[in-house]
């Protein structure tokens, strides 16, 4: 079911729907960041399992993403009526993801490389998808509850709230891995208790968003047959360029965040945790400024597109820097001024696709409700299709981490995600990311 926008949520309204992004957040960063340092480092496990069971779980995710975009639009009447489509997924993917992240940061001990490896295979594949699961649903309540002018602002809500996750969650496995070093006993007995919590904050943010967040803001309509959704995105030539060039600049973003902490420990040569925790504050600080900085320049000029354009260009020029500046002890002034540029630079790789997509959703819809006189929705399918087309394309950051870490080749990773950073500029050409402004409205 979809509706037409008939009211508006007050701003604490949308406030607090974008809050329950921070307990997603800790647990996706937490997976991000220090997975692989983690299975590597603490247990064990080889450079090239580690990478590989990381990229695998992304191409099983990408495989149910669609149907659960799918799921999401055809929940059946009387679950719409009692609760949301949208809520109903969360309610039961929520508890999961949680359940399954921890079994994934805490596998028995005593496993050999063989058993190691499947276990992070299998719950990563696990966690992953139920976390698409959440993602989801999360995302494709978006469009049912906002207007276009609203959502850059929402995103912005969601990562500040990302951000502040993404702090939380580097911060703890920075302290865990810097214990880990002269207790590795306590290390763990801190890392369960940081996995636990987090897990129950997962859960209890959603749940509170669940209950006092309405399903939708309109009358409910009819929705199309489950051939004439899929064939919805399947024609629109426009969102499967963009869905593809959003996957590209990806795999270099993906790759960084895999490998972040071998590279500001070996590259920047933070050693301490107090220089870890300076740079991950800094960085966390400079892109929520960054969101900021994107939303006035993206209200000033009426388009989302230069502001993509130009903060790619700055994000490339600062990874550059990490092959040609030679550091050789930690220096505060670089380390701040490397997370000052990079943080606002990649911010917006946050903060305007999530407004982007919500708005070809619209679009589409748009384009149904003219050529058909019934409106569709299709917001969880073209989310399901965006999240397969995106986890196989991620894929191959994963097996790249894996190859970088490897051959230990971090001074290069920057130039390795400047080239996808480039590729996807080159690219962005071909596709119209503007689908609502006032010519498009016009035309």
């Amino acid at each position: 079911m979809i509706d037409r926008l008939v009211s508006s949520l007050h701003l604490s309204q949308l406030r607090h729907y974008s809050s329950a992004r921070v307990g997603s957040t800790l647990l996706i960063n937490m997976v991000d960041v220090s997975l692989f340092f983690l299975y590597r480092n603490i247990y064990g496990l080889d450079d090239i399992q580690t990478g590989a069971a990381i990229a695998i779980a992304k191409i099983a995710v990408g495989i149910f993403s669609l149907l659960l975009g799918v799921l999401n639009d055809n929940t059946p009447l009387f679950i719409q009526r009692k609760i949301g489509s949208n809520k109903f997924w969360l309610v039961l993917g929520s508890p999961a993801l949680s359940v399954t992240y921890i079994l994934l940061f805490l596998p028995p001990e005593g496993l050999d490389q063989t058993f190691l490896f499947r276990w992070l295979l299998t719950f990563n594949v696990l966690f992953h998808l139920f976390y698409a699961f959440v993602s989801v649903s999360y995302l494709s309540w978006m469009p049912k509850i906002t207007r276009t002018e609203e959502r850059t602002k929402v995103s912005k809500y969601q990562n500040i709230w990302n951000s502040v996750g993404a702090l939380l969650a580097t911060l703890s496995f920075v302290i865990v891995t810097g214990i880990h070093e002269n207790n590795p006993v306590q290390a763990i007995l801190l890392l369960r208790i940081v996995i636990f919590s987090y897990a129950a904050v997962q859960v209890i943010v959603f749940y509170s968003v669940i209950r006092s967040i309405p399903s939708t803001l309109g009358e409910e309509l009819p929705v199309p047959s489950l051939k004439s959704q899929v064939s919805i995105f399947v024609r629109d030539r426009n969102f499967v360029i963009w869905v593809i060039i959003y996957g590209i600049f990806s795999i270099g973003l993906f790759m960084l965040t895999t490998l972040l902490l071998d590279i500001i420990t070996i590259v920047l040569r933070l050693e301490t945790t107090l220089d870890l925790a300076i740079f991950g504050i800094g960085f966390t600080v400079f892109t929520v400024v960054g969101f900021f900085i994107w939303e006035t320049y993206e209200k000033r000029l009426g388009e989302k597109t230069k502001p993509l354009r130009h903060s790619m260009v700055m994000s490339v020029l600062v990874l550059i820097s990490l092959a040609v500046v030679t550091i050789d002890e930690s220096n505060l002034v670089i380390t701040l001024l490397f997370s000052l540029l990079l943080g606002i630079g990649i911010s917006s790789y946050f903060l305007l696709p999530v407004a982007i997509l919500a708005d070809m959703v619209e679009f589409a819809e748009m384009g149904w409700y003219q050529e058909n006189l019934t409106s569709v929705s299709i917001a969880g399918t073209f989310n399901g299709f965006a999240r397969i087309s995106l986890n196989f394309i991620q894929s191959i950051g994963g097996y790249i981490a894996g190859v970088v870490a490897a051959f230990e080749l971090y001074r290069f990773s920057g130039v390795v995600a400047s080239i996808f950073l480039v590729i996807a500029f080159l690219l962005l050409r071909f596709v119209r990311i503007d689908v609502l402004s006032k010519e498009t409205s016009q035309s």
